[in-house]
């Protein structure tokens, strides 16, 4: 959502871009021995965890959200944010 400064802010939990794509990837050796994943329920943050942890299961935290009340830290359901992951993902998001 910040690549766009002028309407990021009005995308309601906006997924990662394909540069946030390859730097959660890129993370994935640095993070190898993590073990237990809290994150926070928004979008990015859930996809993050998943490319930078792959096979590990994330457990999503709400306290950890964003609050700065702009539709871009606006989470929505779990639920509704697996379906959008897709069922290879999803299944990790507990």
């Amino acid at each position: 959502h910040n690549v766009d400064e002028a309407h990021g802010w009005r995308l309601r939990d906006p997924d990662l871009t394909p540069v946030g794509i390859e730097q959660a990837k890129s993370l994935e050796n640095i993070l190898r021995d993590v073990e237990v994943v809290v994150a926070s329920p928004l979008t990015r943050a859930l996809r993050t965890a998943l490319l930078a942890l792959p096979g590990r299961l994330i457990r999503p935290f709400a306290p950890l959200q964003e609050r700065l009340g702009v539709p871009s830290d606006t989470g929505r359901a779990v639920a509704d944010i697996r379906e959008t992951l897709g069922s290879e993902l999803a299944q990790y998001v507990q």
